[in-house]
Formats: C-alpha cells, structure tokens, sequence
C-alpha cells in the first residue's frame, strides 16, 4: 500500500491506463480543488471512473475501485472556472477506502500486482499481436501511420495490450474491464475469460501460490504451437466494429508547454520501466499535439 493517502479525481467517461498521456478539462469544483491538492504535493493523484456517468456528485459506491495512479504534468487555465490537465498513467492502483473529511476524497491505494511473463514469452506474445494488429489494420484501414509505429514498436507486452486497448475500445465500460483485469494472457485477448471484475485483489493471492504464473506459461505455450491462426477472432483487434477514436472527445491539443515538459522528463530507457520510454516520446508526442480535451 502506498505510505500516504491520495488525493483522488473521479472521471465520468474516461479510463486511463498506464503510460497514457490524456489532455482533458476538468470542471467540477471539487476535482479543481483535488487538482490543486496533488499540485502541492508530488504531483501524483488517482483517478478512477464513475459507474455511472449520469451522476455529477458521486459517492464511493458509484466509483470503480480499480483505477490509475497518475502524475499531472501540466495545468493551464481555461476561461470561466475549468482548467486543462495533462495526464500521464502511472500504474493500476487498487482503492482500498476513501476519506471525505476535505471538499474532496482522498484514497488509501495499493498497486494492482499484473501478471508478468519472461521475456522470451513477452517477444512471443509482442510478435503475435504485431501480425494481427498489422492485418487489421491492412483490411479496415482504420489505424494512421503514426499510431501503427508506435505499435509496432512497442515489444513490452503489458504496455502493448494497454495501448492496443486504447487504440481499438472506445466504449468506457469495456476499458474499465481491462483496466482491472491483472492477467495479461487475457488482455491481450488470447484466452476467453469471465468479466474481470475484482480479480486484481485476488491476483495477488492467485501469485503467492504460483497459480497464475503456471496459467500464463500454460496459455503462452500453446501460443507458441498454434501461432495465430487460432486467436484471431479473439484478439480485440479482431472484436472492433467501426471505430478507432483518439484517447480524448474535443478541445485543444498538447499544449507547447507541457510537450517540453514531456521532452524534457527523465525517462528510463526502456517503456517497460513503468513510464514512457525515451523511445516513444516523440512518436507520442506528436501524437498528441492533435489529442483533444475531455470535458
């Protein structure tokens, strides 16, 4: 569990997942004042996403428990009382409870533990999804160059099924149910499973006892005898009907200043390392200069 409770900015129809960066405008009185909080603080906050976007004042109950640890990289004042964020995804975090003693929540949050693999079984995996991804793209026509590169050459397997998701879901309750679902074989969509609701608390009990380690070698071996020939109506790129959307709905691009900021940030090397990787930084930014908010 993290050290310190978090301050926290409930999303009504987004879902960010690990090493998304998200443009988008925040309105409530509340969430400015969470915003404002983390400013002061480490810059890192939690975000999660309502159950029901209907609801404009939402207590614990209508929240995900399941959301993201972020950073906030930049903050630019809109007129009237908004303010535009830029959002970088972090980690998967686990909220445990919720405070409401400020104008806002905090949460008590612990890492949501993903299930990992080696890194031969990684490339396998990275290499198959590369193909599928590639001969939809080929029959729908439906990804730019851009976001094809970027896909291609991302090989750490987790980040490659978040950001196929991001790329092909549009719909926010389907993203929430990969945003909790730790196991990677299913995310990727190389096994049928059951909705994923709740299982990152019991992932962490499921990996103690090698369980779900032993599922992932089992899933990655027959991968490797079948190629893709028997995955490719289950893969998500396979599963999408009509639309590929950016991450945000309308408003303004990456401002100048927060993409200096996101040159100038200390990456590691690799993406795999939790951030984006120095290797990506161009080939997202230049993404996101045409990315639009999310009132």
């Amino acid at each position: 569990m993290y050290s310190a409770p978090i301050p926290l900015l409930p999303l009504k129809n987004v879902v960010i997942f690990p090493r998304n960066v998200v443009t988008m405008l925040v309105g409530r009185a509340r969430s400015i004042q969470a915003v404002e909080e983390a400013l002061t603080r480490d810059r890192r906050i939690v975000v999660t996403t309502h159950k029901d976007s209907e609801i404009d004042d939402p207590r614990p109950d209508d929240l995900h428990r399941v959301g993201t640890l972020v950073e906030i990289i930049s903050v630019e004042r809109q007129q009237g009382s908004n303010i535009q964020v830029i959002l970088e995804g972090l980690a998967r975090v686990s909220i445990l409870s919720f405070d409401n003693s400020r104008p806002f929540y905090w949460v008590e949050a612990e890492p949501v533990v993903e299930e990992v693999v080696s890194e031969n079984e990684g490339a396998i995996l990275a290499g198959v999804v590369h193909d599928l991804i590639q001969r939809y793209s080929e029959t729908k026509n439906k990804l730019n160059p851009e976001v094809m590169e970027m896909i291609l050459q991302t090989n750490d397997p987790s980040h490659l099924a978040d950001l196929v998701t991001t790329q092909l879901i549009t719909d926010a309750a389907r993203r929430q149910e990969y945003l909790e679902n730790p196991n990677l074989i299913d995310r990727l969509g190389f096994r049928s499973s059951s909705r994923p609701t709740s299982r990152c608390r019991s992932w962490s009990r499921r990996s103690r006892n090698g369980s779900g380690a032993r599922s992932t070698r089992t899933s990655v071996n027959t991968i490797c005898a079948n190629s893709s020939r028997s995955f490719t109506t289950s893969c998500p790129a396979r599963r999408q009907r009509d639309r590929v959307a950016p991450e945000a709905g309308r408003g303004k691009g990456l401002p100048e200043e927060a993409e200096q900021k996101v040159s100038a940030r200390d990456h590691p090397a690799r993406a795999d390392a939790g951030r984006l990787g120095r290797g990506h930084d161009r080939s997202q930014l230049h993404r996101y200069r045409s990315l639009d908010a999310v009132a």
